[in-house]
């Protein structure tokens, strides 16, 4: 399937850089415990995201305005992920649109001068289409529709960034609120723990874009 969605994509977009106050650790960490960063948003009222865990490397997806799927992590390298998802998004002026989608991500440290350590994300987002109305709508009419398309299918791969931010600028309360989340296992609340005692405020200037 992934192969297919690539090869045989309707929409292709290359998301990024962006640049995130955490280290490629922390980052590791968010990336591998999606359901925890959903729910820390959710809970601070940043974005109705909900992730839940199906599998080691299998989740459910839902964004709060109406897209739900299933995201697989198939594989992992050093600076490396690739997913593979399969989702829905209940249009308003279109039928509903169906749709499987390859993310390809690509992160690397980045140290600034003054700052913190950071790591700077590209996604390569792939997504094919099942309905052949909306597959033929969206050819005739991008830019705007593949954009749309894009941050829907892709949105669920913020959450980490946003994340970085909060703990950049209100870190105790973000640690405090992290480690309060009871879906952790002991094992993964000590290791939260440590991750998150190494993370010191971070200076306005080095927050912004890299």
């Amino acid at each position: 399937p992934m192969r297919l969605t690539v090869e045989d994509n309707t929409v292709h977009e290359r998301i990024g850089p962006i640049d995130t106050p955490l280290s490629m650790e922390v980052t590791n960490f968010l990336l591998d415990h999606p359901d925890l960063a959903s729910w820390l948003v959710r809970k601070l009222k940043i974005a109705p995201y909900v992730i839940e865990m199906r599998g080691p490397r299998l989740s459910w997806a839902n964004d709060g305005d109406g897209t739900t799927g299933f995201i697989e992590l198939v594989d992992v390298q050093e600076g490396k992920r690739a997913y593979y998802t399969e989702g829905t998004h209940a249009a308003k002026m279109v039928p509903n649109i169906s749709a499987s989608a390859v993310v390809l991500m690509e992160l690397a440290p980045v140290q600034k001068p003054g700052c913190g350590p950071h790591v700077v994300s590209s996604f390569d987002v792939y997504v094919k289409m099942r309905n052949l109305f909306v597959s033929a709508m969206v050819r005739m009419l991008k830019p705007f529709i593949k954009g749309v398309i894009i941050r829907k299918f892709s949105r669920a791969f913020s959450v980490a960034h946003q994340v970085g931010v909060l703990l950049a600028t209100k870190p105790e309360e973000t640690k405090r609120t992290i480690l309060s989340y009871p879906g952790l296992s002991a094992k993964d609340r000590a290791a939260a723990e440590k991750l998150l005692d190494s993370i010191k405020p971070e200076a306005r200037e080095c927050l912004g874009a890299s």
